[in-house]
């Protein structure tokens, strides 16, 4: 939800006890010296409404200063929301923000309540500049209708498949354990085959083959039946709803019933599978008996046929086949793990690719949407400046991704290749497809070099991870002289020019209520009164506009609807008076704030021969 108007601000208690501000719906200017409260004023509606910083560490430091501001005061704010609903919003530190209507019943109270608006405060657009392309596109996400839901959509879909691949990895690692075991038991069966033995060393395999065989199923029944048991101890509940709560109390004690019915089937199905598992048990330990009575005899017939053939000269090779049964022993049943854990690896990849669907439909969205909110941007900036947009443009995590993964074996230049002429999801299809010929035609590789990638690539469960590699979409902010000029890209600019192209971006006809503390620390006085005053005055016509300024060209040409004017002595900053700009007292209050007094402003009309 996000504010179209603020009507007032009341302050109780703390620095700016008493406070009571009125603001008119169109453009609002505070003005006064240092240190009276003006950005104050600003940070407190900003902390009744939510609007906070971003970031962990500046939204601490934002909500200790707020409490050495208001202390256990509260802050009050009457503004209107995109419905055009009026409000009540007040704030304590410390508490949760509660919402009134203007007959004061509370609508709503708890911290997830946020109200979204423009603002930006003293050297934050500076720093948005400093801080590249990827933040210029958080400002401007602000403007795109309906956007949030869709980040917050891609968001969780990114921490799903971050979960699904954290499972997958922890299950391949599993299933490179089995494959191992499956390759050792091949090589123990292949070396057993070798071995030159009779009939009589053919039947004493099968005996232990044959314990091999019971030992594996019985500890598979143990483990199947323990965790049913589990199961059934710690799962089985009632429903229990108390009717009097709701206002369908003859269809809620049916929802009862049905719920009831299913959990005793289901409690009933339980018992009766560990009842046959334990039936199960119960035959496997009698054939245990009988198997083990069988394998005595056939054991001592066995030895007995071996001293009649005086098979001494083969004990060597006996002892060798016992030691490899009973190796082969302890491995039987690793290939059905392994096919377990390949069928779970399986479904987790589903699980993934279905994602992975979702996130680029998702995408599509926010692209399409991004791209018409700058296209009617500049379409209103007339080309001069223009924001050019490049979605997946910053690829930093992933190449720093492929470097950790590929470091010591392939050089900087190689990768910085692949990230630049694949998507995470291409090198993906690359390396499963084995497109040896695809990369070195759009990379430098050599056919070794590229063989030698797809091969190493392929083997790490790792790799698959690539795909959560978020690429950055990015806008870049160009400045054009005239139409014939090649343009120039804001960060080549000095900072009051890069200052003077970023604010026409804010000072955009929109919707949103826009707040600034003092946007004209940059720029020169003709900038403001050539590019800035004739958009204000467009904009405010529509679009409620507060701002803390220092610069009377701002008001004055600006053509401000309201004046509001602080005050402090040291301990206690207000209000000292509010109007509009023809009222004598507050012209009084901006020749002295910003034109240095009426003497000075005389003096340099004298001077300089105007007036």
């Amino acid at each position: 939800m996000w504010v179209r108007q603020i009507h007032r601000v009341k302050v109780e208690g703390g620095f700016m006890d008493g406070t009571d501000v009125r603001f008119s719906s169109g453009f609002n200017c505070i003005i006064g010296a240092r240190g009276t409260g003006k950005s104050t004023l600003l940070k407190l509606i900003c902390f009744a409404l939510g609007n906070l910083p971003a970031q962990g560490k500046a939204s601490g430091r934002f909500l200790t200063e707020i409490e050495q501001v208001l202390g256990s005061g509260r802050v009050s704010v009457w503004f209107v929301n995109q419905l055009d609903n009026e409000r009540i919003l007040q704030r304590t530190p410390g508490r949760y923000p509660r919402l009134f209507d203007l007959e004061g019943n509370i609508l709503q109270e708890g911290c997830e309540l946020q109200f979204h608006f423009e603002a930006y405060h003293q050297g934050e657009l500076e720093n948005l500049l400093d801080n590249g392309p990827s933040a210029l596109l958080n400002m401007l996400d602000k403007t795109v209708a309906d956007l949030d839901p869709l980040l917050l959509q891609a968001s969780d879909n990114l921490n799903r498949r971050k979960q699904i691949q954290k499972a997958y990895e922890a299950k391949a690692e599993e299933l490179i354990f089995w494959q191992e075991k499956m390759e050792q038991q091949s090589l123990l069966q292949k070396e057993l085959d070798c071995l030159d033995l009779q009939e009589p060393e053919r039947r004493l395999a099968a005996i232990e083959k044959e314990k091999g065989l019971l030992d594996f199923w019985e500890k598979f029944l143990v483990s199947r039946l323990r965790s049913l048991k589990s199961l059934l101890d710690g799962d089985y509940s009632t429903c229990q709803l108390h009717n009097e709560e709701f206002i369908n109390p003859d269809l809620i004690q049916q929802l009862e019933e049905t719920v009831n019915i299913c959990l005793e089937v289901r409690h009933g199905q339980l018992q009766e599978v560990i009842r046959v598992l334990e039936n199960g048990l119960d035959s496997i330990t009698c054939l245990r008996a009988l198997l083990h009575e069988r394998h005595q005899v056939c054991e001592a017939e066995i030895q007995h046929t071996l001293q009649q053939q005086g098979f001494k000269k083969a004990e060597e090779a006996r002892r060798q086949r016992f030691l490899l049964l009973e190796q082969l022993g302890e491995l039987l049943g690793c290939g059905e793990e392994y096919n377990r854990f390949r069928r779970q690896l399986d479904k987790l990849n589903e699980q993934k690719q279905q994602l992975l669907h979702e996130s680029r439909q998702l995408w599509s969205q926010i692209i399409n949407r991004r791209q018409q909110s700058i296209d009617n941007i500049n379409y209103e900036l007339d080309g001069n400046p223009y924001l050019k947009y490049k979605p997946a443009s910053g690829r930093e995590e992933y190449r720093n991704f492929l470097f950790t993964l590929l470091q010591g074996k392939f050089s900087r230049k190689l990768i910085d290749g692949i990230v630049r002429c694949f998507s995470p999801q291409q090198l993906i299809d690359l390396v499963a497809g084995a497109d040896e010929d695809l990369l070195t035609q759009k990379t430098s590789f050599t056919s070794q070099e590229a063989r030698h990638l797809l091969w190493l690539l392929g083997t790490q469960p790792h790799f698959a991870a690539v795909t959560e590699c978020e690429l950055q979409d990015q806008v870049h902010l160009y400045y054009q002289p005239d139409h014939e000029s090649i343009p120039v890209s804001s960060l080549n600019l000095s900072r009051g020019m890069q200052c003077s192209l970023l604010l026409p971006v804010v000072l955009l006809g929109r919707q949103q209520m826009l707040m600034g503390d003092q946007f004209e620390d940059n720029l020169d006085n003709a900038c403001i009164y050539d590019l800035i005053i004739p958009r204000i005055q467009n904009i405010k016509l529509h679009r409620q506009l507060i701002l803390v300024t220092h610069n009377p060209n701002i008001v004055v040409a600006g053509v401000a609807d309201r004046v509001i004017v602080t005050q402090s002595n040291g301990n206690q900053a207000g209000i000292k008076m509010q109007g509009n700009l023809n009222d004598e007292h507050i012209k009084g209050e901006i020749i002295a704030l910003l034109e240095g007094g009426r003497e000075a402003f005389h003096q340099r009309i004298e001077y300089l021969g105007v007036g």
